[in-house]
């Protein structure tokens, strides 16, 4: 489950160092897909490696 998420990422994504307002450091993990089934897909693996994720249309 592990190997497929970082294939998805490391082909179809990125990763983002992010720094908030108040100067608190985020890091994010973005990639693109035309997939809804595999967006929900991956947001359900996420959640078994107790990783909240957002969905953008």
């Amino acid at each position: 489950m592990a190997g497929g998420l970082a294939g998805l990422i490391d082909t179809d994504g990125c990763g983002r160092r992010r720094v908030n307002a108040k100067g608190t450091v985020h890091g994010s993990v973005e990639y693109a897909t035309e997939s809804c089934e595999l967006a929900r897909q991956v947001s359900d693996m996420l959640l078994e490696f107790g990783v909240v994720s957002l969905i953008r249309v």
